[in-house]
C-alpha cells in the first residue's frame, strides 16, 4: 500500500511531467504555464521547398522548443482547392501563403497580425551551472510604417489592409529580360537591349522567317496572352513605364485615363497598341503568333532570343534546356536611369482567422521571425535562390551574380490589383490583349476597349456583399 508521503510524491511527479519533457526550468507562473504547452502550426505553401524552410523552422523551434511547425508543399494547380476544402472540413492550416494580389480576396479568412503576443521563449542562464529557463516576453507586432521600414515600398502597398498587417514575404521577384546569347551573337547583337526603343531594332535581326512568310526564331514573345507567361503583367508594366496611373486612391483602375495636363495622350492605349504589334504582320515588329507554343518553351529549344520572366523561372529555363547559353539582364525600360519603373510579384504569408485562439499569436510571431530576421533569412534566400524583399539585404544581393539584377529592380518596383477578385481582373486583362487585335477592324476603338476593361475590373473593387 502506498504512503501518503509516496503519493504525494507520485503526484507531483506527475504533473510535472509534461513540462520537464523540454529539459526547462521556469518560474511557477501561471501564464508560463498556460502559455509554455505543445503547439502545433501548419503551414501550407507552394513555392517553398521542404529543404529550404527547414533551416527557418528550426531557427524557430530552437528558441520555441513548445512550437512544432510542420510545413506541406502543394502543387499550383491544386493549392486553391485543397485549402477551400481543409477549412470547409476544420483542419486548414493555421499559416498559409497566397499571391500578394488575393490578400483582400480572402480578406475575411485572414486574421491580421495582433499589435502583440506574449510568447514563451526558451533562454540559457549562466552562472556557476548553465541552465535552461523558460520566460514570457511581449513581441510587438509590426505597424504598417515598421513594414514600411523594413521591406520594399511595394510590399507595404500590397500588404496593409484598413491600417493593418494582412501579410509578410519571404521574397520579393521582379521581371526581367532574358536572353539567347548565342541567338544574339548569331545577329552580330553584342549586348542585350535596354530600352524598348534598342528592343524594335534588334527584333528586326533576330527574327527569321520561311519563303512563306512563318516566323522560324522570334525575336521576343509580346503580343498574345494565350501562350505568354505572366503576359498580363508584362502589359502593366509597360502601361506604367508609358505613364498610366493603373489605380486611384480609392483603388479604381485608372488606366485609361489621361494624366492630368497631358492633353488628349493616353499612356495605357498606347502601351497597348504597342504591344499587340508584335503579333500584327503588317508591324515591322512582327515576331510572334497566337498559335505559337508556349514562350517559356520556345526559349528553352532556343528558337526565341528574348524572354521576359521572373527569377523563379531561371532554374526551370536551366532545368528544361542544361546547354542553352542564355543569360538575364534589367527590365527594358522607356528612359533608364531617368526614370526607372520594373514590376513586383510576390506571395505573403499569412495566418487564418479560424486557428484555434492560442496558435496565433505564435503563428504570427513564426512569421514575423522568418521574415524579418536578416542573418536566418538571408542564408534562407541563399538556399532557395529568390530575391530578397527586405531593405538591409538589398546591398548585398546586388553584389551576388545569380540574384543581382532582381535586387537591384526590387526598390522601384510596383504591382497594382487592389481588388477582390484577382481571377476575373486577369481574364479581364487577358480579354483586352485579345480584343486589342482583334477587334482592329470593328467599330469598337482601342479606348473604348479599355474603358469597358476598366469597368469590368472595377467590378471586383468593390467588397462583396
Amino acid at each position: 500500500m502506498i504512503s501518503k508521503t509516496k503519493l504525494t510524491i507520485l503526484t507531483l511527479i506527475l504533473i510535472s511531467m509534461p513540462l520537464m519533457g523540454f529539459g526547462c526550468k521556469f518560474s511557477q507562473s501561471s501564464e508560463v504555464e498556460q502559455l509554455y504547452k505543445p503547439i502545433e502550426l501548419n503551414w501550407w505553401g507552394v513555392w517553398e521547398e521542404t529543404a529550404d524552410v527547414a533551416t527557418l523552422i528550426n531557427a524557430y523551434q530552437t528558441i520555441h522548443p513548445n512550437i512544432k511547425v510542420k510545413y506541406r508543399k502543394f502543387r499550383f494547380e491544386e493549392y486553391e482547392a485543397e485549402l477551400t476544402k481543409a477549412w470547409l472540413e476544420q483542419r486548414g492550416p493555421e499559416i498559409f501563403s497566397i499571391p500578394s494580389t488575393l490578400l483582400r480576396q480572402y480578406e475575411n479568412l485572414i486574421k491580421p497580425m495582433p499589435s502583440s503576443m506574449r510568447i514563451p521563449f526558451l533562454e540559457i542562464k549562466k552562472g556557476l551551472k548553465e541552465e535552461q529557463i523558460i520566460t514570457v516576453k511581449t513581441i510587438s507586432g509590426l505597424t504598417p510604417k515598421k513594414v514600411q521600414e523594413l521591406f520594399a515600398p511595394v510590399v507595404h502597398e500590397q500588404v496593409i489592409i484598413n491600417d493593418e498587417v494582412y501579410g509578410l514575404p519571404l521574397s520579393v521577384d521582379t521581371l526581367a529580360l532574358y536572353y539567347n546569347r548565342d541567338l544574339l551573337n548569331s545577329a552580330k547583337i553584342p549586348l542585350p537591349a535596354t530600352t524598348w526603343a534598342e528592343l524594335v531594332e534588334h527584333v528586326k535581326d533576330l527574327t527569321t522567317y520561311d519563303n512563306d512568310g512563318n516566323i522560324l526564331q522570334s525575336g521576343i514573345a509580346l503580343g498574345s496572352a494565350n501562350n505568354i507567361p505572366r503576359a498580363n503583367d508584362i502589359l502593366s508594366l509597360l502601361m506604367m513605364q508609358n505613364g498610366a496611373q493603373m489605380t486611384g486612391d480609392n483603388n479604381y483602375a485608372t488606366f485609361n485615363q489621361a494624366p492630368p495636363d497631358q492633353g488628349r495622350f493616353y499612356p495605357g492605349k498606347d502601351a497597348l497598341e504597342f504591344y499587340v504589334d508584335f503579333i500584327d504582320p503588317t508591324k515591322e515588329v512582327y515576331s510572334w503568333t497566337e498559335d505559337k507554343p508556349d514562350a517559356l518553351e520556345m526559349f528553352t529549344s532556343g528558337k526565341l532570343a528574348y524572354f521576359i520572366g521572373y527569377a523563379y523561372q531561371a532554374p526551370i529555363i536551366k532545368a528544361q534546356s542544361p546547354k542553352l547559353n542564355f543569360n538575364i539582364s534589367p527590365m527594358l525600360q522607356t528612359v533608364p536611369d531617368v526614370q526607372e519603373v520594373n514590376f513586383a510579384d510576390f506571395w505573403a504569408l499569412t495566418t487564418y482567422f479560424g486557428a484555434a485562439e492560442e496558435k496565433l499569436s505564435p503563428a504570427w510571431d513564426f512569421i514575423r521571425y522568418i521574415t524579418t530576421t536578416p542573418e536566418l533569412t538571408k542564408k534562407y534566400l541563399e538556399e532557395s535562390k529568390q530575391p530578397t524583399a527586405l531593405l538591409s539585404l538589398i546591398n548585398d544581393q546586388i553584389q551576388t551574380e545569380s540574384m543581382g539584377i532582381f535586387a537591384d529592380q526590387v526598390l522601384n518596383a510596383r504591382a497594382w490589383y487592389r481588388g477582390y477578385d484577382a481571377a476575373e481582373a486577369d481574364n479581364a486583362m487577358s480579354d483586352l490583349i485579345y480584343q486589342a487585335y482583334h477587334n482592329v477592324s470593328s467599330e469598337l476603338a482601342t479606348i473604348d476597349i479599355l474603358d469597358l476593361t476598366v469597368r469590368r475590373i472595377n467590378q471586383t473593387i468593390r467588397k462583396p456583399e
